[in-house]
């Protein structure tokens, strides 16, 4: 006698099911037993294959487990410093020294675009966390790092830097004067009374955020090694042959304002001038050990 079925196998645990139709024939002791061996084996096959995966995955979570015990997880804080000021006013010759020390700032030509440069000081502090993903403990290292925004003299890039600055946490603002000199000592030229123009202070002032956001100002006289006078008399004459821009910034900035003279050629005061930019950041303790790390650094690009 002819029958229709339909016989179906399902492997609860893997989720897989075998779905075996028998149409026109009968459901004898052969057949069944036959059917049944076929559908051990698919089912033998899928719990082999699936118990495969999960042993590759255990290995594969593992291994990262082992990968985040040994590799620790770095912070960064980030002290922004800020570089503006007219074409050729050393600028970019200050970035490269704080952050790439051996470079030959003789052969640098004045920046194209708005560049970004890194680099880490030194260890904060280090602890120990839960990583809750792999719930394994691990290592968090903090380091100081230096951000320096180097902005091209151009006119675009001053108020691009605008716009940029708000965005930063405390950052420190160093404004660059063009610095000449003959024999008789220092020159006035137009460009520091030119880029540090009225217009460009009220800009400033209307600037939402931007003056009350930094931590500080400094005006700074790169290329002092241009002048033969003693430092505090190059200084008068400079802040005297600059007064009107001078008197601009001052009128914005009177409670954070600093000045430096500077020589990115032969290294005069860089660190110094560093040390104060860190200073809104740092505690005393921080601030002495990052004065030994660049001072450290600097000796050795001079040996």
């Amino acid at each position: 006698m002819s029958s229709s079925a339909l016989l179906i196998f399902t492997h609860h645990e893997l989720g897989a099911s075998v779905h075996i139709s028998l149409f026109g024939y009968s459901p004898d002791y052969e057949l069944l037993t036959a059917v049944l061996g076929f559908v051990t084996a698919v089912l033998g096959f899928v719990s082999f294959s699936k118990s495969n995966r999960l042993s590759l995955l255990e290995t594969r979570i593992e291994k990262l487990k082992e990968y985040a015990i040994n590799h620790q997880v770095l912070d960064y804080q980030y002290i922004d410093i800020v570089l503006l000021g007219p074409r050729r006013c050393g600028k970019t010759s200050a970035a490269k020294l704080w952050t790439e020390a051996w470079s030959d700032i003789s052969i640098l030509k004045p920046s194209e675009n708005w560049e970004v440069s890194e680099i880490s000081v030194f260890e904060l502090e280090r602890c120990e966390f839960l990583d809750t993903l792999f719930e394994v403990n691990r290592t968090m290292r903090k380091e100081l790092r230096l951000r320096i925004h180097d902005y091209p003299g151009e006119d675009r890039f001053r108020l691009e830097a605008i716009k940029k600055i708000p965005n930063l946490n405390k950052p420190v603002l160093l404004l660059f004067f063009e610095v000449d000199a003959n024999n008789a000592g220092p020159i006035s030229t137009n460009a520091n009374n030119s880029y540090y123009s009225r217009a460009f202070m009220e800009s400033v002032e209307k600037s939402p955020g931007l003056a009350s956001g930094l931590a500080k100002v400094i005006i700074v006289f790169n290329k002092c090694d241009l002048i033969t006078w003693p430092e505090k008399e190059a200084r008068d004459e400079l802040a005297r042959i600059n007064q009107d821009a001078i008197n601009r910034i001052e009128s914005l900035f009177s409670g954070k304002l600093e000045t430096f003279l500077i020589s990115a050629a032969n290294n005069t005061h860089m660190i110094s001038l560093l040390g104060s930019a860190s200073s809104a950041a740092l505690g005393k303790e921080d601030q002495k050990r990052l004065d030994r790390e660049m001072r450290t650094v600097f000796e050795k690009r001079q040996q």
